[in-house]
């Protein structure tokens, strides 16, 4: 489930640092373009923070998104090393999967994509993610980006659980 219509002040507090950062880049330059140094995991509060490169044919359509940074915390937790892959190296997120089309939708509408996934990794007291898509642009060479912030949720037993105690 992907969608551009959601409440900011229900995202956990450092998906809702990443949406500010790119809405103050976004007011300074009309598309989101931002230093680098804002988006490193300590200055968001974030170590699940993903940094994908889209590529893209000659009439400028997404066809493939390469990981070029997975925070260390989120690298662990993958059941197999995926940073410098492409999405359509990995098995179950090339073209018709969930993740390649919040990637694609993300990259088409330049605006914060939020995004729920099953979870699928080694962290078994997690059910699903709640993700945060938000595109990018180097000015410097036109190479645009997706950074997604990753909060890892519970699942909703185990919440339960937790708020009764």
């Amino acid at each position: 489930m992907h969608t551009t219509e959601f409440s900011v002040s229900e995202l956990p507090p450092g998906l809702r640092k990443l949406f500010f950062l790119w809405t103050a880049a976004k007011k300074m330059d009309g598309f989101g373009c931002m230093e680098s140094t804002q988006l490193f995991p300590a200055a968001l509060q974030l170590d699940r923070l993903i940094y994908t490169e889209v590529f893209t044919d000659a009439a400028g359509a997404a066809v493939d998104f390469q990981f070029v940074y997975i925070g260390a915390a989120h690298d662990k937790a993958m059941t197999s090393p995926v940073n410098g892959a492409h999405l359509t190296q990995l098995d179950g997120k090339g073209p018709g999967s969930q993740i390649w089309a919040a990637y694609v939708a993300a990259y088409q509408c330049l605006r914060p994509l939020f995004v729920s996934l099953p979870y699928i990794g080694t962290t078994e007291s997690c059910a699903f993610t709640q993700e945060l898509f938000v595109p990018f642009k180097d000015h410097r060479n036109g190479t645009h980006y997706i950074v997604t912030g990753v909060s890892l949720v519970d699942p909703p037993a185990r919440l339960l659980t937790r708020l009764r105690a």
